[in-house]
């Protein structure tokens, strides 16, 4: 037996239809990639770094540089890093770690001497896997220390990535396609 279609709900539904197939398929309206936003980014190796009682080792895959900071487990341990960026503003600080100790690792993070987060480092699978840990700050224009010091449980460190903080976008999601 075949249904009956309200009018007004039918074309309202297959107007919202043939929306999102042309959105899906790329025949929506004209997008001016122009206006894309890029981000510039810069990472600086934590085996170039300052170290205070921590080594670096290769004894793992999957790491960028020459290596990466191990023995970076015990009170007193950190790892400070010298960057630069060019403008003022809000920037990301995005630590890549490794940590198969069976538990979350929190380790201090300092900007030019200051405390100014608790950066936290899940456990993963492996020791040869790599996660990253993300703390936001703001950067006066210039030279900077980003100092990360030892708090609990033991990580491997690989690079610290700065980039200003991204700005986000909304995306397009329909949530109740009968009405």
């Amino acid at each position: 037996m075949k249904r009956k279609r309200s009018g007004k709900r039918w074309l309202s539904s297959a107007v919202a239809a043939a929306t999102a197939a042309a959105l899906v398929l790329g025949l929506g309206a004209p997008v001016n990639r122009a206006l894309a936003k890029t981000y510039s980014e810069t990472v600086y190796e934590a085996e170039s770094a300052t170290l205070h009682n921590a080594s670096t080792n290769t004894n793992h895959t999957g790491y960028t540089g020459s290596g990466f900071v191990d023995g970076f487990s015990a009170s007193g341990d950190y790892v400070q890093f010298s960057i630069s960026v060019a403008a003022a503003g809000d920037y990301t600080l995005l630590f890549r770690y490794a940590n198969d100790t069976g538990y979350k690792a929190s380790h201090r993070v300092y900007v030019d001497g200051v405390d100014t987060a608790l950066a936290v480092f899940p456990d993963l699978v492996s020791w040869d896997a790599w996660g990253t840990a993300e703390v936001g700050t703001y950067l006066s224009s210039g030279s900077h220390t980003v100092k990360i010091a030892y708090n609990n449980h033991a990580i491997n460190l690989d690079n610290l990535l700065v980039t200003p903080k991204h700005e986000s976008t909304r995306s397009f999601y329909m949530s109740n396609w009968t009405t």
